[in-house]
């Protein structure tokens, strides 16, 4: 169970757990003059916050002093329904002045530590934004893609990723008008902060919170409940402080049906908006079963059995935005598959050849089509290409498509695949041989898999949200 949670002082990266939607508490669990004082301010991705969202002014030095307190930024609940930050609900405390400090490299000012947290170097953290500064959305689909993927990292951004987006209001000032919409966001980092997992201990006012809630599941209560005091801590630390298993239980139960409600509301956004798109865009067969998530890019990555569609010699269609160089002469760009090497026809997987052909991989050579030409001057021309190839069982007709020229298509005469369902591989299969290397340049910007042979129309509409 992860504990530790970063904060870059003024960008913050926390991560979390579950989302849902948030309404007013009851009395029950509201915050008391006494709590405000003890638990504000902490920092937030605005400034100094507390958790009915006033702005509050950092206290400063005491008089005669040479140090400042540092500001609180971990160990506070996020409301993932708008990703504000809520309430702090670990227990900080602070040492003597003086004995653990912080000082600021720019100002020279210095402050004191509080004793549960470990404080680090930013470098890491702000590489790890910045290899991504800028992200083009071209439709609802993307921009929504790439919220809820902030979700499933467990994580929320600063910026203007640190909120569920307003799907209509993007709609109406850049889709609508055929624009897309450009977001550049820069980290400047000062340290990182991380919850010291051996001494962390829930404040007096969630300990309070939490005996409030009864063994008999009370939907009221614990929604009240979520509200007031929200996700992370609750959701994994705090249940380490939750010993009644069926409080546990509740608190799971009233989570995952408010994440289930929040999820419906942004989905039927997505549907609304784009259904005032184009016919293809909103068209449901152009829409792929699944997509490899928009802050992944680069060579080497593997997701759990995402391949949830394509298997036996079922029809699909693979998609991928690749810049490769003659360093990746017959590497792999994308494999879905079993979990063991070398297990014969079991695989299906996508790798470059060269700079005029593409190889189709079923493992093993009789499976395999070698060497496929592509209708491009080369591959190797330091730009990203996309290379789509689609399979119909009907007919065994195999297409390999690249960028917007015509494909080459012939009838596959080998034995018919059977694929197995399974992990999806980018830049690597389980043999670990003729893995993508990202010298000179080289880099997977993503992969869509659709459980059928995808048209040119499609594969058009694949190229211009990737380019």
């Amino acid at each position: 169970m992860q504990r530790s949670l970063y904060v870059i002082y003024g960008i913050l990266s926390f991560y979390v757990r579950y989302s849902f939607l948030s309404t007013p508490s009851t009395a029950i669990f509201q915050f008391t003059e006494e709590a405000r004082a003890a638990i504000c301010p902490f920092v937030g991705t605005e400034g100094m916050r507390c958790f009915d969202g006033s702005s509050i002014k950092p206290s400063g030095r005491m008089h005669g002093s040479d140090y400042a307190k540092l500001p609180r930024g971990v160990g506070i609940s996020v409301d993932r329904s708008t990703d504000r930050l809520m309430a702090l609900a670990v227990q900080l405390t602070y040492p003597p002045e003086g004995t653990r400090v912080w000082t600021d490299g720019h100002t020279g000012a210095m402050f004191d530590i509080f004793n549960e947290a470990i404080i680090g170097p930013a470098n890491r953290v702000v590489a790890a934004y910045d290899t991504a500064r800028v992200h083009i959305f071209r439709n609802a689909s993307q921009l929504n893609t790439a919220w809820r993927q902030t979700f499933a990292d467990n994580r929320v951004r600063g910026g203007e990723l640190a909120r569920p987006p307003d799907l209509m209001e993007y709609f109406d000032s850049y889709f609508a008008h055929g624009h897309a919409l450009a977001l550049s966001q820069r980290v400047i980092g000062l340290y990182t902060l991380t919850i010291n997992a051996s001494t962390i201990q829930l404040n007096p006012f969630a300990r309070h919170a939490v005996s409030q809630l009864t063994t008999t599941f009370d939907p009221d209560l614990y929604e009240d409940f979520v509200e007031a005091w929200e996700t992370h801590i609750i959701t994994r630390s705090l249940y380490d402080f939750v010993t009644d298993n069926s409080v546990k239980q509740n608190l799971r139960t009233i989570i995952r049906y408010r994440q289930r409600n929040i999820d419906l509301v942004q989905t039927e956004a997505v549907r609304q908006v784009n259904a005032r798109l184009s016919p293809c865009i909103s068209d449901s067969t152009c829409t792929p079963f699944w997509t490899m998530p928009w802050l992944n890019q680069g060579t080497h990555f593997t997701y759990s059995n995402a391949n949830t569609r394509i298997f036996g010699d079922s029809s699909r269609s693979i998609c991928a935005l690749v810049r490769a160089g003659p360093v990746n002469a017959d590497n792999i760009v994308v494999s879905i598959d079993s979990s063991s090497p070398g297990d014969c026809n079991r695989h299906f997987a996508i790798a470059i050849a060269d700079g005029r052909h593409v190889h189709l991989y079923g493992m093993c050579g009789k499976y395999d089509n070698p060497n496929i030409p592509i209708n491009l001057i080369t591959l190797y021309d330091g730009a990203f290409q996309q290379i789509c190839v689609t399979y119909n069982n009907q007919n065994a007709r195999i297409c390999v498509h690249v960028d917007l020229q015509s494909p080459h298509c012939f009838i596959r005469e080998n034995a018919r695949y059977n694929t197995d369902t399974g992990d999806v591989r980018i830049g690597w299969w389980s043999d670990r041989n003729r893995q993508f290397s990202a010298t000179g340049g080289g880099m997977i910007k993503s992969v869509s898999l659709y459980d059928r042979s995808i048209s040119q129309q499609c594969i058009r509409h694949q190229f211009e949200i990737n380019m």
